[in-house]
């Protein structure tokens, strides 16, 4: 059984026949009615924050890689594929996926049976055609919800800073995934850098869909609330016809080469999208790369361009003719693209400390033995003035000092002490 994503399937029902290799719907011929399958359970909601590295992470991410799929109409018109081309991931930005899942109860056929139309073109020998009308696979069952997908782009200035900040966000996922919501240390890193953020959302009814991190956290956390009234099959259940009381299965040896060749060619196509975005990253910001060659890289673009109407033109031919599928002789092989600048190590994060309240120069200079520590020890740099007009008990209590006693400074602040100088008065 495959499980497939639907997003991109029009004509589905429980028991119509799918073509796998190109995701089309055919005609009706497994029987039987669906039913709720006991302790399936229903209205799970989850959420999850992950870090996306490359473009076929994304295509994973949203269910449409051969590997998420199943190989499912992985050429077919899809419009969580158009939403991954359009996030141009390259490997130079950080990217952030929010995923929010709703879940309904699970729905399939217990016992399917076979249409006598069918039966009967396999019990005349019409294998052929009975895979033209309906398939290799029958919709077996459904799973209904929604899907709400975010992504952030975080720009980064070089290598450097964007590894630095990927470890310092790695925490903040697992909050999201507990609770739906970014946590304090999440806004505020991104609240100081450039992002770009877009928005996908399957069931629900959120009307305008997000364009900020505040739109995204709002859109997340109600999204929901919006799917009860307006669910969609988003995941059905594929089962081949082979667990049918078939009089004579068909011969699907050709249909699984034609998949193989299909889900070759989505690799291919995976990863020289990936190579585009990067490309197009440098040609538009050579100064974060060692040495760019924009000559040599618009070729490297025409060439991967090319490729993928190689691609494109071998998918369509595999869908047409299984008996024929090739996968294309490609024009780029190994791609060696500059390397992106180091850049400089990010500066540790400052310690702030609180200015005691010391009382005279000595517990400046040594602390009290207890709780009060001394300047060297909380790190702050001492500037003392000696005061002889005001009238004191012991020489070298303090007066007055900026920044006064109780505030929170970090630790390298220059702080004035004032003190008493009872001698110089005599």
């Amino acid at each position: 059984m495959t499980a497939a994503t639907v997003g991109y399937m029009n004509g589905y029902t429980y028991g119509v026949g799918v073509d796998s290799a190109s995701g089309d719907a055919r005609n009706m011929a497994a029987s039987g009615a669906p039913a709720t399958v006991p302790q399936a359970g229903g209205d799970v909601v989850t959420y999850q924050m992950t870090e996306i590295e490359s473009f076929s992470q994304m295509t994973t991410s949203l269910g449409i890689s051969a590997s998420a799929s199943g190989g499912v109409g992985l050429f077919s018109a899809s419009a969580r594929m158009d939403f991954a081309k359009s996030t141009n991931v390259n490997d130079s930005s950080l990217y952030l996926l929010v995923t929010v899942k709703v879940t309904k109860a699970f729905e399939s056929i217990p016992q399917p049976g076979i249409s006598v139309a069918a039966a009967n073109l396999l019990a005349n020998g019409q294998t052929t055609q009975f895979q033209d009308q309906f398939g290799d696979m029958f919709v077996r069952g459904m799973l209904t919800g929604g899907f709400f997908y975010g992504l952030v782009e975080v720009t980064t200035h070089d290598q450097t800073d964007k590894t630095s900040l990927s470890i310092s966000l790695k925490g903040s996922y697992a909050a999201f995934s507990a609770s739906g919501e970014f946590s304090s240390d999440l806004k505020q890193s991104l609240s100081t850098r450039q992002t770009n953020v877009k928005c996908y959302a399957e069931g629900g009814a959120l009307g305008t869909l997000p364009h900020t991190i505040p739109e995204l956290m709002a859109a997340a956390q109600k999204f929901y609330e919006t799917v009860d009234a307006n669910p969609v099959p988003y995941t059905v259940l594929l089962d081949s016809y082979s667990i049918l009381p078939l009089p004579a299965p068909p011969n699907y040896i050709d249909l699984q080469h034609q998949k193989d060749v299909l889900e070759q060619c989505a690799t291919a196509r995976d990863d020289d999208i990936q190579a585009l975005n990067n490309v197009d990253y440098i040609l538009a910001n050579p100064a974060q790369f060692i040495g760019p060659d924009a000559a040599a890289l618009t070729v490297l673009r025409g060439k991967l361009q090319s490729d993928l109407d190689q691609i494109a033109a071998a998918a369509s031919h595999a869908l047409n003719f299984p008996k024929d599928a090739a996968f294309p002789v490609l024009d780029v092989g190994t791609i060696q693209l500059p390397g992106r600048i180091a850049g400089s190590p990010a500066p540790p994060p400052p310690v702030f400390v609180t200015i005691p309240n010391w009382g005279d120069m000595e517990t400046v200079d040594r602390g009290d033995g207890g709780q009060i520590k001394s300047a060297d020890d909380l790190g702050l740099i001492i500037k003392s003035v000696e005061d002889d007009t005001v009238a004191v008990t012991n020489d070298g209590d303090i007066v007055s000092m900026k920044p006064p006693p109780g505030s929170v400074v970090p630790s390298g602040t220059v702080v004035t002490v004032t003190f008493s100088r009872t001698s110089a008065r005599q």
